[in-house]
């Protein structure tokens, strides 16, 4: 919650930098690199145009007016310059007005900015979607007109991810003659709070390649079908002892 005790009202807004200074820095940075774009771009054009110029210098017939075809070259190559220098003009301008909001593929906060009247309350909504079972951290920082230093919000976060298990871990199926088919049944179930995608592990062994799964790949969900069972079938025609992992 952001809090205004004052007698005036307020605006507040989350940010991604600390200070105006390391956002000043950023907007240089960037505006540096759209000079350095701008100019490799323009050199392209003025080399595009000049091969241009060329060719159609060899294509014209000797009653074509050398000096128009060159006024007409340079207002092409004019207009082309001038609207690359617009578009970048407009490109530096939406950086240089940029107000460095927070933004984080992982943590989103809602609103943003907004302002608070006198001796009112808001309530700010930070969202957490972390993209894989990792521990993710950053920090938001509160800019609030009249304040010299922006509040700094430190948010962490851990991903858990899908949680299942097999019926069985290891499975001693003993003596099996060559050629006989056995199956076996397995379960697994979804034990985690989100939904579980599940997917066998491809096998080339000689005799992981003699077992069958009636299934290897599926989804469980949280509340309905959280459990499916698998056949496994195993039926081999060479002789010898094996002892097989199989990863899901």
């Amino acid at each position: 919650q952001i809090v205004n005790k004052s007698s005036v009202p307020v605006e507040f807004s989350w940010r991604a930098f600390q200070t105006e200074v390391e956002e000043n820095k950023k907007k240089s940075q960037l505006i540096a690199q759209l000079n350095d774009e701008e100019s490799e771009e323009r050199m392209i054009l003025e080399e595009s145009n000049l091969e241009e110029s060329i060719a159609e210098s060899l294509d014209s017939d000797d009653s074509y007016d050398e000096d128009e075809l060159n006024r007409k070259q340079e207002r092409a190559q004019t207009k082309a310059i001038t609207t690359l220098a617009r578009k970048y003009q407009s490109i530096r301008k939406a950086v240089e007005e940029d107000l460095m909001l927070f933004q984080d593929e992982i943590f989103t906060i809602e609103p943003l900015q907004g302002k608070l009247w006198p001796n009112t309350e808001i309530t700010c909504c930070v969202t957490f979607k972390p993209q894989g079972p990792l521990h993710y951290s950053c920090t938001a920082f509160c800019n609030i007109t009249c304040s010299e230093e922006r509040l700094p919000l430190n948010l962490t976060g851990q991903g858990i991810g899908p949680k299942a298990a097999l019926s069985i871990k290891e499975w001693d199926i003993g003596d099996i003659f060559v050629n006989y088919k056995h199956t076996y049944s397995i379960a697994i179930e979804n034990k985690g709070d989100i939904t579980c995608y599940y997917k066998l592990i491809p096998y080339e062994t000689p005799f992981g390649s003699k077992f069958f799964f009636s299934k290897t790949e599926g989804k469980l969900g949280v509340k309905e079908n959280q459990r499916e069972v698998i056949d496994v079938t195993f039926q081999s025609d060479i002789l010898g002892e094996f002892s097989e992992t199989f990863r899901w």
